[in-house]
């Protein structure tokens, strides 16, 4: 059953948001790439979202990775980053119904992104 938040019984599901997994962090700066972003706990953590979810009336969030995403260097980088990236989101995802991962595609390995 999706939680809800709000007095009017409708749920609010927020769409946009994102998070990026300790572990894809830790392979960008083995590749020596910085995106010039803070990311503080809200970025790492669904704990820390949920009292802002709680605080804002959101009921569920689909999260998904942002740039500079998993097609940084080479194809077989990009199959790298999505399974580090697409795994950690499951991870963190299972038995939480509050939250809904959305899969990162290599999309500069064609073939493995349809896989």
């Amino acid at each position: 059953m999706i939680p809800n938040n709000g007095s009017d019984g409708i749920s609010r599901i927020d769409c946009h948001t994102h998070l990026f997994p300790k572990k894809y962090l830790s392979e960008l700066r083995k590749m020596n790439i910085h995106f010039g972003q803070a990311v503080d706990d809200r970025f790492q953590s669904l704990e820390k979202r949920t009292g802002d979810m709680d605080k804002a009336g959101i009921d569920r969030q689909v999260i998904s990775l942002t740039v500079p995403g998993v097609d940084v260097s080479t194809p077989e980088t990009a199959v790298h980053l999505s399974k580090i990236v697409n795994d950690e989101l499951v991870s963190l995802t299972a038995g939480n119904e509050r939250f809904i991962a959305l899969a990162s595609l290599p999309m500069l390995s064609p073939e493995d992104a349809v896989e």
